[in-house]
């Protein structure tokens, strides 16, 4: 006894949806390198963002600062030392502003949407560093738009006069700027730990 085999049949109604399906399946698999291609751009330029102003506030406050006042010593002209360093850092705290705002661009290109694994784990990892590349850009912003115009202007009065207590409050001025860019600092190496987190992931 034969049995009779139940075969779809397709009816001319069905054809143009069939082919927008392949169109759109076409389509899905040519725009998959692309992703791939903004999504590997979109991590180096945030790894270039971190790593910038990491190794330039290493390299101000190990190398440039000492030998800026020990040449300063040994030239009798302590005064001028503190003047280089202010000028260099105010420079440099424009180049901190445009990197965590590419920063922050970065982490909202490189979203969830992405992820190979869109779970829970990858968006709280995407959520942690979003936090960070923001406490870095507020940081930046406050350093020098907030204390470095003070620090610049301070300095002058004090290199002016002999005032004990517009020294004191130049020294607590600095200490601000000194504690705000070490909380900058750790701020970027935590976002730039949970970028490679969500980089370990496949």
């Amino acid at each position: 006894m034969l049995l009779k085999m139940n075969t779809p049949s397709f009816t001319s109604a069905d054809k143009p949806e069939l082919h927008e399906r392949a169109a759109h399946a076409v389509r899905v698999q040519e725009l998959r390198p692309r992703r791939l291609s903004v999504l590997v751009a979109l991590r180096l330029a945030n790894l270039l963002a971190l790593a910038l102003p990491l190794g330039g506030l290493a390299f101000f406050g190990i190398f440039a600062a000492p030998a800026l006042f020990k040449v300063a010593r040994a030239a009798h002209r302590p005064e001028l030392a503190p003047q280089m360093v202010a000028l260099m850092l105010g420079r440099f705290g424009w180049v901190l502003i445009a990197c965590a705002g590419l920063a922050v661009a970065c982490w909202l290109g490189d979203g969830p949407r992405l992820d190979s694994p869109d779970s829970t784990r990858s968006r709280l990892w995407w959520r942690l560093q979003g936090a960070g590349s923001l406490l870095v850009l507020a940081l930046s912003l406050f350093l020098q738009l907030g204390l470095m115009p003070r620090i610049l202007a301070m300095q002058g009065q004090v290199l002016a006069q002999s005032d004990p207590a517009r020294h004191a409050a130049f020294d607590a001025v600095h200490k601000s700027y000194s504690g705000v860019a070490s909380v900058l600092l750790w701020a970027t190496l935590f976002v730039l730990g949970c970028l490679a987190r969500r980089l370990s992931r496949p």
